[in-house]
């Protein structure tokens, strides 16, 4: 049998169509069990005094960990896959084993809970505590889970951070309106700088020494340098910011200005603010990809979720959510972004891995949620060794 140039072109490209499926069916095989080997799951808190968890891959509730007191900041340690609940009425630290979601120990704090921040190699937790009448910063040693030492401070602690070498704690405060420098080591204070009303937030560089305190009362970003122990610059943003994002390199500093609906970028490079995106009503939570590609604001006034072009600044496309949207969190994969409706109480997930965002799902969660935190690590699949 004769083929024609046009048959053999339509048969070379029916092969080519049947290899690229048989590939991409390959890799989709491939992934699959690459993703079943992480444990994927999404936390939050609300009113009701639970640690909420959902498998961030199925979307199904797996429990809820009662935990007796009011949720004030949650963070994991990556070290020793464990998350930290800071409680206050009773004053203390929560811990809960993220293999399994049980609550596997308790640290007692002599005074009301702050902030807290942890230490690099996970082996220190941070905590800043106000009664009022007293405050106080105490170090806690992880693995023993007991205060080691502490330090009395100069007004009420409203965030606190480590620098970007990890050896200095920086302290803010609201009471005084004050940057306090700490050893890491010994928690002796170092240093002291002024700051505009009311710091809320601490975002440090990945790299260098600069870090960056949100002013919101003043619309004010501190930049400041924790090695010389200074102020470097005042930067103007818009009304109101209520949030901070930092781009993975560390090039930009994207702030969300709830009262001017608008999204102040930084250039940490010369520390400069060198544009303004205009959004939805009152942003109020930023969330950008690992490879940079793409930025999601929450607009807590308009009940939607943005997707910006994070080279061109340009809008590629708006997701309606549910009531309040307060906060974000990017899922495992690439596949998810979770969004945390507070008013309406529930939990929105986005599909992210498509050309336009669409809402997939919205799932119950804690009343009120005002934390949300995803967090994945790879199962040990080794068999137990046998016992002797």
């Amino acid at each position: 049998m004769h083929l024609n140039q046009s048959q053999i072109g339509k048969s070379l490209a029916a092969l080519l169509l049947l290899s690229a499926l048989l590939l991409c069916a390959g890799c989709e095989t491939r992934r699959l069990p690459l993703e079943s080997s992480f444990r994927a799951t999404l936390y939050t808190l609300g009113d009701d005094h639970q640690l909420w968890s959902v498998n961030a891959r199925t979307l199904a509730f797996q429990n809820g960990v009662p935990l007796g007191g009011q949720p004030v900041a949650l963070t994991f340690n990556a070290a020793r896959n464990e998350l930290y609940v800071l409680l206050r009425s009773p004053n203390r630290v929560t811990v809960i084993n993220a293999e399994n979601n049980r609550l596997v120990g308790r640290i007692y704090l002599p005074l009301e809970p702050v902030a807290m921040a942890m230490s690099a190699d996970g082996r220190s937790l941070y905590v800043s505590c106000d009664d009022h009448e007293a405050q106080a910063l105490y170090q806690i040693d992880l693995p023993a889970r007991q205060i080691v030492n502490h330090v009395r401070l100069d007004g009420r602690a409203a965030t606190l951070a480590l620098s970007p070498s990890g050896d200095t704690i920086l302290v803010a405060s609201s009471g005084n309106n004050e940057l306090a420098f700490l050893d890491q080591r010994t928690l002796h204070e170092v240093g002291r700088i002024g700051l505009p009303l009311s710091p809320t937030r601490i975002v440090s560089l990945p790299y260098g020494s600069k870090s960056y305190v949100l002013c919101p009362a003043s619309n004010r970003v501190a930049v400041v340098d924790s090695h010389s122990m200074k102020l470097l610059m005042l930067l103007p943003v818009g009304p109101n910011p209520d949030a901070m994002a930092l781009k993975p390199d560390g090039g930009e500093l994207y702030v969300a200005n709830r009262g001017g609906n608008s999204l102040s970028i930084i250039d940490t490079s010369n520390d400069e603010v060198e544009g303004t995106v205009l959004t939805g009503l009152a942003p109020s939570s930023i969330a950008i990809t690992p490879d940079e590609s793409r930025m999601y604001v929450a607009n807590a006034g308009s009940n939607t979720v943005e997707a910006l072009d994070v080279n061109s600044r340009k809008l590629l496309g708006i997701t309606p959510v549910g009531a309040d949207p307060e906060q974000l969190q990017l899922g495992p994969f690439g596949r998810y972004l979770y969004v945390a409706d507070r008013a309406s109480n529930d939990l929105a997930v986005v599909a992210i891995d498509q050309p336009l965002p669409t809402l997939l799902t919205i799932l119950p969660t804690a009343p009120h949620p005002d934390f949300l935190y995803s967090v994945w690590f790879r199962i040990n699949l080794q068999p137990a060794p046998a016992p002797q």
